[in-house]
């Protein structure tokens, strides 16, 4: 997908709503996704719908992993750390779903998905600061 995919999420983002909207909406699509496969995990893996499942969640991922990376990116250092952390774990829990899927690997990573996109549909209360940016 490389920088295209980057700068067509980037439009996308800028004309239809804000980031943390966007993110929320691409990674709850990626959670229903892996749960329709969830409900019978051969047929989807015969039929194509687990890869392609798998597919779009490593998209989302990757994507996520350039904008946290950007040099523009507004969040404090270590929460960017901690979101590249578990987006390499995540990484990881994809790659083992496609050579050995299990009801309890898409269970994981479907959860990560749900916890993300509930976390950037909450309103913060107040202005977040951080050491460096009072």
């Amino acid at each position: 997908m490389g920088h295209y995919g980057y700068e067509k999420y980037k439009t996308m983002e800028r004309l239809t709503c804000s980031a943390r909207e966007n993110e929320a909406r691409v990674l709850t699509q990626g959670a229903i996704l892996l749960e329709r496969c969830r409900e019978d995990l051969e047929q989807s893996r015969k039929d194509g719908d687990l890869g392609e499942a798998l597919s779009y969640n490593q998209r989302v991922w990757t994507i996520l992993q350039a904008a946290l990376t950007a040099q523009d990116c507004p969040l404090p250092i270590h929460t960017r750390r901690n979101m590249l952390k578990l987006s390499l774990w995540v990484d990881r829990q994809i790659f083992k779903a496609m050579a050995a899927p299990s009801d309890d690997v898409l269970a994981e990573i479907i959860e990560i998905n749900q916890g993300i996109a509930k976390g950037l549909r909450t309103k913060p209360t107040k202005k977040m600061t951080w050491p460096g940016n009072p």
